[in-house]
């Protein structure tokens, strides 16, 4: 739970939208739920394994079945032990809840998951997420210009205000269940870039972290009390702009290094996210795995082929065509 109850730890909010959610499925099976340490929910009809620990949650309601969206986040679980703070999920939910069943669903969610869902109209979130955030912040961040003239286009006014009414959305929602004096709230992603500003308003005090999974940054994020970064090269350009766009200054204090803003100091760090090796061994231990990865020998290895596996999306900006370029010149290096 987000409020302290009575204890001397403080919450941690994790506002995560639904785009960091992995769409791929693989059947339940306990052997993995057991090595992720989700076994005891009896609840769960089956658990989506993706990438990045993230996990996606289907649950049987009675008759009726909701789709919950969840991020396991791995490398925030091993740092924090259930007796030092409480964690708890803020998000989308994939499916329209009918307004009369949104109580009862966002109950069981709180109680089961710890999860808080926020209720986005169907015609709102796809205008929000694939209309503002896909089409226009997406490239944007990625410094890409339209490939045809049917793609890109100008800047979309009414799509800017629903992308900040979503946040705005968000923002209220946390503000039912936070602690402003105790708990953290952890930002995640572009998507969300407006609700630090939202919350910064509302409690001033707060204590906010903002990680971005994208190499570029906006201004409205400096109302955070720490911002991270994948990569140096990320920070790096940050810096650039902060100090040519806003003329603002920075400087390293106690090895983390801050940047002055309206009083304040913000905190920037290079945290990239790990993988979590003990989710990896589960899958590779599974009698599903084991079958398929004789079948592949069998298939390709027996006949004298050298196979190379990887999961990717099919995404413009994945890099997929310098991914494949690796192994053609380790081939090449080495004359396999």
């Amino acid at each position: 739970m987000i409020r302290s109850r009575g204890m001397t730890h403080s919450g941690l909010v994790l506002a995560i939208p639904t785009a960091l959610i992995n769409r791929r499925r693989w059947s339940f099976n306990q052997r993995l739920a057991d090595g992720l340490g989700l076994s005891d929910y009896p609840e769960a009809a089956y658990w989506d394994f993706g990438g990045a620990g993230r996990l996606e949650l289907v649950v049987h309601d009675r008759a009726r079945v909701g789709m919950v969206l969840i991020e396991h986040w791995g490398f925030v679980a091993d740092g924090l032990g259930d007796d030092e703070i409480d964690v708890i999920y803020v998000g989308c939910l994939k499916e329209e809840i009918h307004p009369n069943e949104q109580d009862e669903v966002s109950q069981i969610l709180l109680e089961t998951f710890k999860c808080v869902p926020t209720f986005l109209p169907p015609d709102l979130f796809s205008r929000y997420y694939h209309g503002f955030c896909k089409q226009q912040m997406w490239p944007l961040f990625h410094h890409m210009l339209p490939l045809s003239p049917d793609l890109g286009g100008r800047f979309n006014h009414s799509l800017w205000q629903v992308y900040v009414s979503v946040n705005k959305i968000f923002a209220d929602r946390i503000m039912e269940v936070i602690n402003p004096k105790d708990d953290f709230v952890w930002v995640h992603d572009y998507h969300l870039m407006v609700l630090p500003t939202f919350l910064r308003k509302r409690f001033n005090r707060v204590k906010l972290g903002f990680f971005l999974h994208s190499p570029f940054l906006h201004s409205t994020f400096l109302n955070s009390d720490l911002i991270g970064f994948h990569t140096f090269d990320y920070a790096r350009h940050f810096f650039s702009c902060c100090s040519r766009m806003l003329g603002l200054s920075f400087e390293s204090k106690r090895g983390y290094i801050g940047l002055e803003y309206y009083g304040r100091t913000v905190s920037i760090k290079i945290l990239p996210v790990r993988i979590h090796m003990g989710q990896l061994q589960s899958v590779l231990s599974l009698s599903e795995t084991e079958a398929k990865v004789a079948e592949l020998i069998k298939q390709f290895c027996d006949q004298g082929r050298i196979l190379l596996l990887g999961v990717d999306d099919m995404d413009i900006f994945k890099g997929i065509s310098l991914k494949l370029l690796g192994p053609y010149a380790w081939f090449r290096r080495f004359e396999v």
